[in-house]
């Protein structure tokens, strides 16, 4: 594609003869790269090309040979380490030696890969950084030791994600985390469909309503709590109640309420929201689009809807298959599009965001912001760093590497300096105004930037013309001034 074609690392690396039976097509070998289906030997040629976005997608991939993946965890790059971490390929012994290794970076990865080991788990459920912890916390397969440890974490974040695996949850230790001071930790265990009868009987009496709110909504819950709440309860927790009466209704299509309960709960039957899915009413399919439930078929059918709002909820959806992702990515709506690229619940394949990146940077329609799409493709929680990092040089070139971006993207870079997207500022500040192969026209052009955060970030670029130092060090703005002076008396201009 031309998006991987712009930005595959140039270089005279040897190709192995492995590769010469590879497909020509830097499209065709990425998607090679990232099938799970793809032959060892493919993948093992594919690694040793040289092509740092096909060892990062190889490095990524779990049907590729454990050794590989070894290696490139041991030897690769920052990134490809990185990668690797993640990779469940990865025997447990060596993850076991990495969880336990000095590079922080790599334990949250380790704490999610589900070939980490129990001892692996139980070592990082100690870390000093508490996002590594909450991994931990949030599994099924913690062991029972470390489980009860995270229970008593004195975070309520930790906590709370140590009873929101409805997965590998006794009931003695959901019946423990009840009696948590925290509103949130309580509300996560009226929600968890392993909680015990008595525990919910409980919880629906809970002084928060939020609490009350979630074991109102479990079908775990017994008739004679929720006799207790339509007595004397409060006039929110009645409202819940009669919600969750309403769906036990005989089936009414002409009933819009109750049609709208159906189309939101989750024990809706699949056949029905199938029918609800076809409603006129926009937000039934709305609700239908927003349901965890829904079948994959249906939210297929609901990716051509002709509402974007329904559209959106699509691209959300945790279980929205592939073919829909595929259509949402080249929606004519920007809101749609981003929608895919900000998927936090499940994982979206690598073709699917090329798809958004290539419409919104190659097409140069350029509806979604440069910032807001690497934010989104980031927030992936596996999003393949071929398509993260040359959106990041494009906004941030860091400034020790010296390779420039393609003319064209080099001139967007420039154009956007000199324009008024303030979300946009501070990655160019931080990065392509301090890189030292700036053309020295470049470096004057940013001189007159609009903006103080480049003028200062150039200011500190080592190889700028001593003739815009100089201009620098007289500019307007003080702070400006300052980082021009310091420059010139530490002898960084060229």
């Amino acid at each position: 594609m031309v998006f991987e074609r712009l930005f595959r690392r140039g270089g005279s690396e040897p190709v192995p003869p492995a590769a010469a039976s590879l497909p020509d097509s830097e499209s065709a070998r990425l998607m090679l790269a990232n099938r799970p289906d793809t032959d060892s030997e493919v993948l093992a040629a594919l690694a040793g090309t040289g092509d740092w976005a096909l060892r990062l997608n190889v490095a990524m991939n779990p049907a590729t040979p454990a050794s590989i993946v070894e290696s490139a965890l041991r030897e690769g790059t920052r990134d490809e380490r990185w990668i690797a971490a993640g990779n469940p390929a990865v025997p447990a012994s060596v993850l076991d030696e990495f969880a336990r290794g000095p590079e922080t970076a790599l334990h949250r990865r380790i704490a999610m890969n589900p070939g980490a080991s129990a001892a692996a788990l139980d070592s990082l459920s100690r870390h000093p950084i508490l996002a590594v912890v909450e991994a931990v916390a949030r599994r099924h397969d913690v062991p029972p030791e470390t489980l009860e440890a995270l229970g008593r974490h004195p975070s309520e974040h930790i906590r709370e994600g140590s009873a929101a695996s409805r997965i590998g949850r006794s009931p003695e230790f959901l019946a423990g985390l009840a009696n948590d001071p925290s509103y949130v930790v309580r509300a996560t265990v009226a929600w968890n469909g392993e909680t015990p009868p008595e525990v919910l009987d409980r919880l629906a009496d809970d002084e928060d309503y939020s609490v009350v709110a979630e074991a109102l909504s479990n079908p775990s819950t017994p008739t004679h709590a929720l006799a207790r709440v339509a007595e004397g309860g409060s006039r929110s927790a009645r409202q819940q109640l009669d919600r969750r009466n309403l769906l036990a209704k005989p089936w009414d299509p002409d009933d819009a309420a109750l049609v709208l309960e159906h189309a939101y709960s989750l024990a809706t039957p699949a056949e029905r929201l199938r029918l609800l899915a076809r409603s006129e009413a926009v937000k039934v399919r709305k609700a239908v689009a927003v349901n965890d439930s829904t079948p994959g078929d249906v939210l297929l059918l609901l990716a051509r809807d002709p509402e974007p709002d329904i559209r959106v909820q699509v691209g959300f959806n945790p279980h929205v298959p592939v073919e829909a992702l595929e259509i949402l990515a080249a929606d004519p709506d920007v809101a749609v599009r981003s929608a895919v690229t900000q998927r936090r619940l499940s994982t979206t394949p690598a073709h699917v965001l090329r798809i958004v990146a290539e419409i919104d940077w190659i097409e140069r329609r350029e509806e979604v912001r440069p910032a807001e799409l690497l934010s989104g493709l980031q927030s992936a929680p596996e999003c393949p760093p071929d398509l993260v990092m040359p959106l990041t040089r494009m906004i941030s070139l860091r400034s020790n590497e010296t390779t420039m971006p393609p003319d064209q993207v080099r001139a967007l870079l420039l154009e956007r300096a000199m324009g008024e997207d303030v979300t946009f500022v501070t990655s160019v500040a931080m990065g392509f105004a301090v890189n030292p192969a700036l053309a020295p026209e470049e470096c004057e052009l940013l001189a007159a930037s609009p903006h103080v955060e480049i003028r200062m970030a150039l200011a500190g670029n080592r190889a700028l013309p001593p003739s815009v130092l100089a201009r620098l060090a007289a500019d307007p703005d003080k702070d400006v001034v300052w980082c021009a002076r310091e420059a010139q008396q530490s002898g960084l201009s060229a």
